[in-house]
């Protein structure tokens, strides 16, 4: 079960006890547990070093929409250059030759926005207190197809013969073989995001300032994943029927340390939150594929003109495992407005930055080697991402 999938049972759990705990909140002698006083005014005196910082159980929901930030630019193929350039021939003779390249990119993915949510619950007294937080961000899926889209793969040579995959005739009369073009009538390049977060946190909270304000220490430990699925499916042309499904999962745990301040004025409240986590980021990069279905269609013992001259369909099947140091720094910007005593609403922003995250759509190796087709470059698995935008939400008590 994924941690987005336990999240969902985490927000079913805490709503429960908070639905309790508010019933719990108005005994008959009108004490409360804390200071959990639901229907009291929101309306405090500024005598006495100003408003007191609520005590006892306290509950948050904040509404996300953030956006992703996009991974590098990469390629559907290899990014032609001198060093890889790749003739390819378009009929018999010098005249119908030209350079290979590759014409789709992955330049349509862009920083898009999508919901989620943050809830927090935990209980403080006097100074001390515990809080348990969860995060998460619907999938953000972004896609293209074009038309006639040019790939350029790193063609090795394979056999005794001495040939590459995609040599083959060109012209049957005379016999002429060559290195053929790669043209697929169309494609598609998709790219899905996801993210979630759980942190159990300690609080220690700092007697109030001159000015009113308050500080609150936030030191535990935090788990993070970052998931991406990026995928390829092409068809027509020479290698018609070429899919390609790359998932890349990152799964950071660390210890966190953060700081709070806010300050109360009558019902207003600002707040600004910074923490950091030293994360150790455990990937998993998975690749499926298969490259040309349609050719076991064609193949044959007697060459075919614009064919390859002996490659079938080949498919791929990769796992690979790495380690990285992932820092984690986030932030929160709030201002609050107290309805009562113990309720509130507030708005804000959020970023959340990681680095050092593998991510799908740059790790692809295009290549037709002599044992094995594609493969996970895994030299590239250090990109960040920057997570950020509004929130808003309920608190009760915090």
């Amino acid at each position: 079960m994924t941690l987005k999938r336990r999240g969902s049972w985490l927000a079913t759990w805490v709503l429960a006890v908070v639905a309790a705990s508010v019933a719990a909140a108005q005994p008959p002698a009108g004490r409360a547990i804390g200071d959990f006083q639901l229907f009291a005014s929101g309306e405090q005196a500024s005598l006495g070093g100003g408003p007191r910082a609520n005590q006892g159980l306290f509950f948050t929901y904040n509404g996300l929409y953030w956006s992703v930030t996009a991974p590098d630019l990469a390629t559907f193929g290899v990014p032609a250059g001198a060093e890889n350039a790749r003739v390819v021939f378009w009929g018999p003779g010098v005249e119908s030759s030209a350079t290979q390249g590759s014409s789709m990119n992955t330049s349509f993915i862009r920083a898009d926005y999508s919901g989620g949510h943050e809830i927090s619950v935990g209980w403080i007294r006097d100074h001390t207190g515990l809080m348990v937080t969860y995060q998460d961000i619907h999938v953000v899926t972004q896609e293209e197809t074009k038309e006639f889209v040019h790939v350029l793969w790193e063609d090795r040579v394979w056999g005794a013969g001495g040939f590459r995959h995609l040599d083959g005739l060109v012209e049957d009369l005379p016999a002429e073989i060559e290195a053929l073009p790669v043209v697929y009538d169309s494609a598609t390049l998709r790219n899905r995001s996801d993210y979630s977060s759980v942190a159990v946190s300690y609080l220690h909270r700092q007697h109030p300032m001159m000015g009113g304000g308050m500080f609150e220490w936030i030191v535990g430990a935090r788990y993070l994943e970052f998931n991406e699925r990026f995928d390829v499916d092409a068809f027509g042309g020479l290698l018609d029927e070429t899919h390609i499904m790359t998932w890349s999962d990152n799964r950071i745990v660390g210890p966190e340390v953060g700081l709070r301040w806010f300050r109360r004025s009558n019902r207003w409240t600002l707040a600004v939150q910074g923490s950091f986590t030293a994360g150790a980021n455990f990937q998993s990069i998975r690749q499926k594929g298969v490259v040309g279905t349609a050719l076991d269609n064609f193949f044959q013992f007697s060459p075919v003109v614009f064919r390859p001259l002996a490659m079938r369909a080949q498919s791929a099947d990769y796992l690979e495992h790495e380690e990285e140091f992932s820092p984690v720094v986030e932030l929160k910007v709030e201002l609050k407005w107290q309805a009562t005593r113990a309720l509130a609403f507030t708005v804000g922003w959020n970023g959340l930055w990681i680095d050092n995250v593998a991510r799908g759509a740059g790790m692809i190796n295009y290549e037709l080697a002599e044992t094995h087709v594609l493969g996970i470059l895994t030299d590239k698995n250090r990109q960040d991402v920057l997570l950020n935008g509004l929130r808003a939400g309920v608190e009760f008590n915090r």
